[in-house]
């Protein structure tokens, strides 16, 4: 068995290390698929998420207060808003990321070249292993409370949650494209 192969054997046994420490239902499908090909293999992904979160001068001191994979409802943040932190909190919305090992730069650009509904795309590296990004694009983050206190309206605040989860949706439209489309072209 090649260096690839084992790569992918031993990557896609390892326990998922990510905070939420399970794969996201609405990527799951486009994992598998990707990963019953003979020359791919998915090395991290998320299907998109809504959050509030602390961001600090170093990446480690970042602290989620909240995050869901779900469209959000008000009310499961409330609490949240009632006991704010002193830091500056932002309200953040990603979009769906999947990092992709290809078995060389051909199959690589071959990748590229099947997601090319996705704007946000790219090799990453090519040392070592060849990974392909792909990124969704309807994101935003945007800063809501600083010092202990709410900077935006409760109606501005509803504003955001219905941005979220409308940018959410035609992520998962994306990731279903992505299904249907994704397996016959690599």
């Amino acid at each position: 068995m090649g260096s690839f192969e084992n790569d992918k054997k031993q990557t896609l046994s390892k326990k998922d290390k990510s905070k939420k420490q399970s794969f996201d239902t609405r990527i799951k499908k486009l994992l598998e698929i990707i990963n019953k090909k003979e020359d791919y293999y998915t090395t991290s992904s998320c299907a998109g998420r809504i959050m509030l979160l602390t961001v600090e001068k170093l990446k480690p001191d970042t602290k989620w207060i909240f995050v869901t994979h779900k469209k959000l409802k008000k009310k499961e943040i409330e609490k949240i808003l009632h006991n704010l932190p002193q830091n500056k909190v932002y309200f953040k919305q990603e979009s769906f990321i999947i990092h992709v090992a290809c078995r060389s730069l051909n199959h690589a650009q071959k990748f590229l070249d099947a997601v090319s509904g996705v704007r946000r795309k790219g090799i990453l590296s090519t040392r070592g292993k060849i990974v392909v990004e792909v990124i969704g694009s309807p994101h935003f983050e945007t800063i809501i409370a600083k010092d202990g206190k709410l900077l935006v309206t409760s109606s501005y605040l509803n504003h955001l949650i219905n941005e979220a989860n409308s940018r959410l949706s035609e992520n998962w439209k994306k990731i279903s494209w992505l299904e249907k489309n994704l397996g016959e072209k690599i």
